[in-house]
This record gives C-alpha cells, sequence and structure tokens, in this order.
C-alpha cells in the first residue's frame, strides 16, 4: 500500500530554522509530544528511545523531532535543502511503516519546500 501523506512547512519569523509537518493516514506508535533535540536524543537511555525517532534522527539535517498523532514534525539545518530532506524523511517513514510506495494528498506543499507554508511569530510581554 501506500504512504499517504501531506507536508505542511512552518517558518517562525526571525532568525529560526525551518520545520515540516508530515501528516500522515496512520498512527505511529512511539510519541514525543514536545519536540527534543538531537543532543537531547541522543543522551536519553535506550529505553527512552525508539526507532522511528533514531531512524529520523539519522537523516542528515534533520536537528529536532516531535511524533505526535497521525502527525511527524521536524525542522532542519538551514544548511541543507528541503528536498535532500524530505526525500530522505519521506523513503525513511515509508519503510518504517512497511509501505510500499508515497502518495501524496491534495493541498500537500512540495517536497522541495514550495507550497503551503505557516508563518508564526512569538510575541513577547515585558517584565
Amino acid at each position: 500500500m501506500a504512504l499517504k501523506y501531506k507536508l505542511e512547512y512552518n517558518q517562525k519569523a526571525g532568525a529560526s530554522d525551518d520545520s515540516c509537518y508530515v501528516h500522515l493516514k496512520l498512527d505511529p506508535e512511539g510519541y514525543y509530544r514536545f519536540q527534543i533535540g538531537k543532543e537531547i536524543y541522543e543522551s536519553l537511555d535506550s529505553e527512552d528511545q525508539d526507532e522511528l525517532a533514531d531512524g529520523l534522527f539519522e537523516i542528515k539535517g534533520i536537528t529536532e523531532i516531535s511524533i505526535m498523532a497521525y502527525r511527524i514534525w521536524y525542522m532542519k539545518s538551514p544548511a541543507y535543502e528541503w528536498k535532500e530532506v524530505n526525500e530522505e524523511a519521506l523513503n525513511f517513514i515509508m519503510e518504517f511503516f512497511e509501505e510500499s510506495s508515497l502518495q501524496e494528498l491534495q493541498g500537500s506543499a512540495k517536497i522541495n519546500g514550495e507550497g503551503l507554508r505557516l508563518i508564526s511569530d512569538t510575541n513577547r510581554r515585558a517584565t
């Protein structure tokens, strides 16, 4: 079967790495509800790690992840292009869930970073 996915990019205003949501028609098992950086993840005990997160962090350019119901989020380093990160990430996710092909859902942003992009701004209050 095909891995059905929809990409949605997120960029914070100001100096920040871009991030991407991969919305799925399936529910990953291991959840990291809060974003976790590669350095912190690698310092966790092995029983606190899982295969999906391990594989995502093996992809060059991925710096942070979050795994939630029906979606995976990752942030990339600005040194990498979206196409090179997304192609590897989507192929890994497809193989991880033992799917045979990729199927982009209607309304998805493109693998190369074009398309649906949310821009968020962090407003800080003065103390």
